[in-house]
């Protein structure tokens, strides 16, 4: 983990803490504090960063295991990134650069596999959403 990605994000409540420290009794409560806020910030990204090392791991060995091609597995390594909104066929394309029908296509194989389901929506463009993730 690195507290240099944080402390930019955490810049006004740092000066604020180093500010109150430094013009009153010297107290440095208030510093510890932020600092401690900080570094449980930084450990939490460092845990999310890691998980979501594990979770492209599990895809790999998933695709590899039940033939995903690389669009299906570039479509699902957003989905780890946390991309969220309705998932269409057109959203699949746009993604994937793909026709039409090959979304369709691997769409319907991701249906198979348990890794997207439909929204239960009538119309033209139906919906799933991601069940769940290698």
């Amino acid at each position: 983990y690195s507290m240099s990605s944080e402390i930019p994000r955490q810049r006004a409540q740092y000066y604020n803490a180093l500010m109150v420290t430094q013009s009153g009794s010297m107290d440095v409560t208030g510093w510890v504090m932020w600092f401690l806020d900080c570094l449980t910030a930084t450990v939490d990204q460092a845990e999310q960063a890691v998980a979501a090392m594990q979770s492209r791991g599990r895809l790999q060995g998933f695709a590899d295991t039940h033939g995903l091609n690389h669009r299906q597995v570039k479509f699902i390594d957003k989905l780890i990134d946390g991309w969220t909104g309705n998932i269409t066929t057109a959203r699949y394309r746009r993604i994937t650069r793909c026709s039409p029908q090959t979304a369709v296509e691997d769409i319907d194989r991701l249906l198979e596999l348990g890794l997207l389901a439909r929204k239960e929506v009538a119309g033209r463009r139906q919906p799933y959403y991601a069940q769940r993730l290698p």
